[in-house]
Formats: C-alpha cells, structure tokens, sequence
C-alpha cells in the first residue's frame, strides 16, 4: 500500500468512498479557506464529469451518494469557476448563538457530556444576568 503522504489525502478519501458499499450518503467535508492552486484540481469534481482526474491521469468517478462539502471563512481566493460550480450557503457567525460552541466540545471532549445540564444551565444565567443586570 503507498502512504497517505505520497498520494494526497483527497484522492485518497475518494477512492475510499468511491469503494464503499451501501446506499447511505457518504460526505466529505473540507474546513479552511480555498486555495486557489488545488482547488482548480477539483473543478472536474464540482461540474457535470463528477470525475477527480489526478496528475496521473487517474480518475475517480463520484458516485451518487457522495458529496462535497467546503466550510470557508470568505471567498476571498475563489475563482469565478469555483463559485459558479459551488452551491453557496452563508450563515452568520453571529446569528448561530453560542450553543453550536457547546455542542461542538461535547463532540471534541465526550467527558464533558455528564456536566452538560450544569454547564447550559450556567451559560443561560450568565447569558441572562449580563443582559438584565449589565444591560449588555
């Protein structure tokens, strides 16, 4: 088997999904911004091929149950094609609350997960004194 390393971790993800059985949805989520020097690479991903076509000319058909998923910060390095092949959704930072922060290091630390009554029920009063009393 060759490393990881030698390959890259991309074609390494979708050959993986590509070969799974089952009829469940298989995603692959990419967090961080877009770099515009790979993400030209996956442009044959994101149009009608559905095809990752590697440096070698390999190539890695999508199946119908798996998707692509860019979590990004901006879209500042995103070329005009990578936007137009992308569906956009924008969500506001400031519009989820602080419960996604919660919930997110129950998942990131699991021996948080027995406090978990203590520490919402301590997030709402503190949530709830700095927006009576402080007026915050």
């Amino acid at each position: 088997m060759i490393p990881v390393t030698l390959l890259g971790l991309i074609p390494v993800l979708f050959r993986d999904q590509a070969n799974m059985t089952g009829d469940g949805p298989k995603w692959i989520l990419l967090d961080g911004d877009i770099d515009p020097m790979w993400i030209e690479s996956l442009n044959t991903v994101m149009d009608d091929n559905k095809v990752l076509t590697l440096a070698s000319n390999e190539r890695i058909a999508l199946t119908k149950m798996m998707r692509l998923i860019f979590e990004i910060s901006s879209l500042r390095t995103a070329t005009p094609a990578t936007v137009s092949r992308a569906g956009i959704l924008y969500i506001n930072s400031q519009d989820l609350g602080w419960n996604p922060y919660v919930s997110h290091k129950v998942v990131v630390l699991p021996q948080i997960y027995l406090l978990m009554p203590n520490v919402l029920w301590s997030i709402v009063c503190c949530l709830y004194f700095f927006h009576s009393v402080c007026h915050i």
